[in-house]
């Protein structure tokens, strides 16, 4: 399991969760780019794409798929292009990388993290207490694991995980997000109240995070982190923030 986890978010929100417990988790498909901008919002969330042409059609059959009419020897031009939809699991989206820039680069009014140093322990508490929330009919935590980057186009008798899935151009957010079954979702996001996972977490503000240049030797960026953290510990004790 990571070291920890970070969770990019405005300052209120993260007072809310240190004072509440409030979390608030969303579905594969709530992140559109209308909602969240560019940088954040992916359309694309959840699909992918298999394309079967001239050129791979023996390894779609040699896959166990049935022969396709009109594909064969002689024959140019055919393409038949599926589009495959993951189901709309809950998520919580947080990243593995803590950075100022980052923080600035997920979304205007930014300004602060929650910082989860037991993720396992962390998850459990937010599945339990989404679940206790009676949201919705059930809950049941599937996957906590890293966002593979790469193209949602596939071949044939090749399967993704999509809702684990990013186009590369996301790559710079180190995504790490959890995954619960809840049926069909009837809500784009379910908003409660866990404050038992707060006793894993830290709060951090922007101006406390690490800002080290890229390519940094590894002894700056541990040096810029744990001073970060000596930060989080010293405001987490404080009203002021």
């Amino acid at each position: 399991m990571f070291p920890y986890l970070v969770k990019y978010q405005q300052r209120e929100h993260v007072r809310r969760f240190f004072k509440t417990g409030t979390v608030q988790i969303g579905t594969v498909r709530a992140y559109d780019q209308d909602t969240f901008g560019a940088k954040v919002g992916d359309d694309d969330e959840g699909v992918s794409w298999q394309s079967i042409d001239d050129g791979n059609i023996d390894a779609h059959l040699n896959a166990g798929y049935p022969e396709l009419q009109g594909f064969g020897p002689g024959d140019v031009g055919n393409v038949i292009r599926n589009t495959n939809i993951s189901h709309n699991y809950a998520i919580y989206p947080t990243s593995q990388c803590l950075h100022k820039e980052l923080c600035l680069d997920f979304k205007a009014g930014y300004d602060a993290a929650i910082i989860i140093f037991e993720p396992c322990v962390f998850f459990h508490c937010l599945s339990n207490a989404f679940s206790a929330s009676a949201l919705t009919e059930g809950v049941e935590l599937r996957h906590v694991r890293p966002v593979v980057y790469r193209s949602r186009d596939i071949g044939p008798g090749e399967f993704l995980q999509e809702e684990f899935i990013k186009d590369p151009r996301y790559q710079r957010q180190s995504e790490v997000r959890a995954s619960w079954m809840i049926g069909q979702p009837q809500k784009n996001f379910y908003r409660f109240d866990a404050p038992s996972a707060r006793w894993r977490c830290l709060p951090m503000l922007i101006d406390d995070m690490p800002d080290y240049p890229i390519g940094s030797d590894q002894e700056v960026i541990d040096s810029q982190i744990h001073t970060a953290i000596k930060s989080a510990i010293a405001l987490s004790g404080s009203e002021e923030w």
